[in-house]
């Protein structure tokens, strides 16, 4: 879809991105914001970024494209937005070093606010004295609202469909476990979500529930 936009209707992404002027991200950002066009006003769209998407980041050629489309046509870029509600959703997925990315794709006026109340809570409890850091807060702070329990306190009654060996549980071995929804987990960290749970180093197993069982 990206390749029949660039050589049929947007001439001057496409040369901009064969020169190594931008990268293939940038011109899919702009492809993307002006697809609810006509095909005439995408091309003036594709016009007038012409001589300026080369000095440009992607947030501001995406920016830039979104101004223009609005302009040629309030009424698609409106509609364009409100059906694109309906698309609102989380998503999980693995991240490196025994991580997870948690996204919220949500409507602008909701995910600022979600922010703005995460924001404001790290920054009055970091003002307080708290010594971990703001990032480290928000992110805290999410869990907590999420399930109702504070990740710092203990740790989660939630299943979570940890499954590994009765040697990696009781650490005599170093098979990996498999925690449903991200894939292997190392299994010295397996036991610390076993103990805890949670696999975070700054928790103490007095501080989680004995999900181990007898």
């Amino acid at each position: 879809g990206l390749a029949r936009a660039l050589v049929e209707e947007m001439p001057h992404t496409l040369r901009a991105l064969s020169g190594g002027l931008i990268t293939e991200w940038t011109a899919t950002l702009v492809a993307r914001v002006t697809a609810c066009l006509t095909v005439e006003d995408r091309r003036r769209v594709d016009e007038a970024l012409s001589d300026k998407l080369a000095g440009m980041t992607d947030r501001r050629a995406e920016a830039a494209a979104n101004a223009l489309a609005y302009q040629l046509d309030p009424h698609a870029f409106v509609t364009r937005g409100r059906k694109a509600v309906k698309d609102r959703k989380v998503t999980v997925r693995p991240a490196p070093d025994v991580m997870s990315y948690l996204t919220a794709h949500l409507p602008v006026a909701e995910g600022i606010a979600c922010w703005a109340a995460l924001d404001q809570a790290a920054k009055s409890l970091k003002a307080a004295g708290d010594d971990r850091s703001v990032d480290q807060i928000r992110a805290d702070t999410l869990v907590a609202r999420v399930t109702g329990i504070d990740p710092v306190v203990r740790g989660f009654d939630v299943e979570l469909n940890l499954v590994m060996t009765d040697t990696s549980l009781f650490g005599t071995a170093s098979t990996a476990a498999r925690l449903a929804g991200y894939g292997p987990l190392p299994a010295p960290l397996a036991r610390d979500l076993a103990r805890t749970g949670s696999p975070r180093p700054d928790l103490q197993p007095d501080q989680g529930q004995d999900t181990t069982g007898p």
